[in-house]
């Protein structure tokens, strides 16, 4: 059915009055783009990296991974696998700084819908029954107003048509952030930080637990820990980004950084 001609009139006034900016760096958008210009949208997806199946790390064409890589090998992580849109580098990384900023509700669902599109393929394989969103301290989402995983979590699951559980998980004590942290410090300072509200819905369940930034793993293995004692029968991820990776050759020159959300 054709669109009524005073209906187009009233979306070009809009678009010419209120025009549409990439998320990233405020360009203006034609009427046909979303969310982000061409430019940023390519940086945004480009990983040109094969991943670790395990932690979601970059690694060499011919790693081999049957028992991890050289960032998880050793480490005992109890979730199954990870995927990832990108690296925790710019352009991404200061996109998801920015989200978790009182008034970034906008960029977190542009950021949602673009992550989505390109994790929701890498998981056709997995045969999840619930995604649980990884939760922070109340007074966190007081000071932010919203839960950035809340909103990644409903998007995925929208996707792949699977419930996704926010009351299942809860974060049972206040902990400083993770960034500055040693390895060691990040793992005793997320020990204990995590209970189940609710069991009955994840036992025996695979679980998808989702974040914005895999680091060292610890806040996300101590969540997984949690999740298994509480009766879930696996764990996967699902993160938007990796970071923690030392320099390493790459099919492009880039400078890696290392931080944590949780």
């Amino acid at each position: 059915m054709a669109q009524p001609h005073w209906q187009s009139w009233v979306r070009e006034w809009v678009d010419l009055v209120y025009p549409s900016l990439c998320a990233a760096c405020d360009t203006r958008l034609l009427p046909t783009q979303s969310d982000f210009c061409p430019s940023c949208l390519a940086q945004l997806i480009d990983d040109p990296s094969e991943t670790c199946p395990k932690c979601a790390a970059s690694i060499g064409a011919f790693t081999d991974t049957r028992d991890g890589c050289p960032y998880c090998r050793g480490e005992k992580f109890p979730f199954r696998s990870t995927v990832r849109m990108n690296t925790y580098e710019p352009p991404l990384q200061p996109l998801i700084l920015a989200m978790k900023q009182p008034g970034g509700y906008r960029l977190v669902e542009s950021l949602a819908r673009l992550w989505v599109e390109q994790v929701a393929p890498k998981l056709s394989h997995q045969q999840i029954d619930g995604i649980i969103p990884l939760p922070i301290h109340f007074w966190r989402r007081m000071m932010r107003g919203f839960n950035t995983t809340d909103r990644l979590a409903a998007r995925l699951g929208e996707r792949l048509e699977r419930p996704v559980w926010r009351n299942v998980l809860r974060r049972s004590r206040w902990t400083p952030r993770q960034a500055g942290l040693e390895p060691s410090q990040r793992r005793s300072n997320v020990q204990n930080s995590f209970q189940i509200a609710q069991s009955t819905p994840i036992r025996g369940k695979r679980i998808l637990l989702v974040d914005d930034v895999l680091t060292t793993g610890s806040t996300l293995a101590e969540a997984a820990r949690v999740l298994l004692a509480g009766g879930a029968a696996e764990v996967h991820l699902a993160v938007v980004a990796r970071g923690g990776m030392k320099p390493r050759a790459r099919l492009r020159p880039s400078a890696d950084s290392a931080d944590s959300s949780s």
